[in-house]
């Protein structure tokens, strides 16, 4: 190679790596999101349905002792909860299939405290896949919120019986209502409840073996996660990565996360991400509704 070639080689590599290293990104800081995550984000606004025998019995939290036949909503309309959501401008349900009391909103094979034992469509009715079938025909996103507090189950307590039961339902909640874009693990119990310990682990790989693109929220993700407080406001600053070694679910102390204690209705409704990372992860902001009627829905929205 001639000098003069050398030379102009030289030149160009210089500049090449010049302006790569000036137009180069700066290096992402980990834990970053997923693309789901990012999608979830951007959504801003889910509305949640709480729905089932506490509507009736006025109840924030049943007793898992409410006679089924309590629940007999006549009037029920599931197409209209989704019209007025997509209306309003959500894309996405959330629906309580079972809450703490352990009443189940789908004849579920694995217990017989559910829809089946009222007399509601003569113990034939299923709201879930009514409201699945809604939910499709008008393009919005279905996600259901499945309680590991259970207060009538008297396997609840036994740490392997239990979470066989837990995890038969949550397969047979997501092998026979289509799509389910998020399940929600919420994490409360009694500081009095009987003692159970939750094999998440388990919970977590099987939804997502069973649905590839669902987003799973518990305390501690891995997907997204709640914030720590009921009340729909959260501090100005809620920092986006947590170290979820320190959280349990059952008894998570997410509130730490924000940097500023709730002090005004100034204060937004953050909603953050969770990742898989076992050392750190996204956090989400989320807060309960109490009841909902047959007829009538109540929403929190998400910024």
């Amino acid at each position: 190679m001639k000098m003069w070639q050398f030379f102009v080689i030289s030149v160009i590599a210089e500049i090449a790596w010049k302006v790569g290293s000036t137009n180069m990104p700066p290096l992402p800081v980990l834990p970053i999101p997923t693309e789901r995550q990012l999608l979830w984000q951007k959504r801003e606004r889910t509305m949640f349905l709480h729905f089932g025998t506490n509507t009736f019995t006025n109840l924030e939290i049943g007793t898992g002792k409410a006679d089924p036949n309590v629940f007999n909503p006549e009037g029920l309309d599931t197409r209209q909860w989704v019209k007025a959501a997509k209306a309003a401008g959500f894309s996405l349900v959330i629906f309580t299939v079972k809450h703490h009391d352990g009443f189940c909103l789908w004849p579920s094979a694995y217990t017989n405290y559910s829809v089946k034992s009222s007399a509601w469509r003569n113990g034939k009715g299923d709201v879930l896949r009514e409201l699945a079938n809604a939910a499709r025909d008008e393009g919005v996103d279905l996600g259901i919120f499945l309680s590991p507090w259970d207060l009538h189950d008297p396997s609840y307590g036994d740490t392997l019986g239990y979470n066989e039961y837990y995890t038969s339902q949550i397969h047979e909640l997501l092998t026979n209502y289509g799509s389910i874009t998020e399940i929600w693990h919420d994490g409360f119990r009694a500081a009095n409840a009987t003692p159970s310990d939750y094999l998440v682990d388990e919970w977590f790989e099987l939804a997502h073996e069973l649905q590839a693109n669902i987003l799973v929220r518990s305390d501690i993700g891995p997907d997204i996660r709640f914030v720590g407080n009921e009340v729909g406001l959260g501090g100005l600053t809620s920092w986006s990565t947590i170290n979820v070694t320190e959280q349990v679910i059952g008894s998570a102390v997410n509130h730490r996360y924000n940097s500023n204690r709730i002090s005004s209705s100034t204060d937004i409704l953050g909603v953050f991400l969770v990742l898989s990372s076992k050392e750190i992860g996204f956090i989400s902001f989320s807060s309960f509704i109490t009841q909902s009627s047959e007829n009538t829905l109540f929403a929190w929205s998400v910024y």
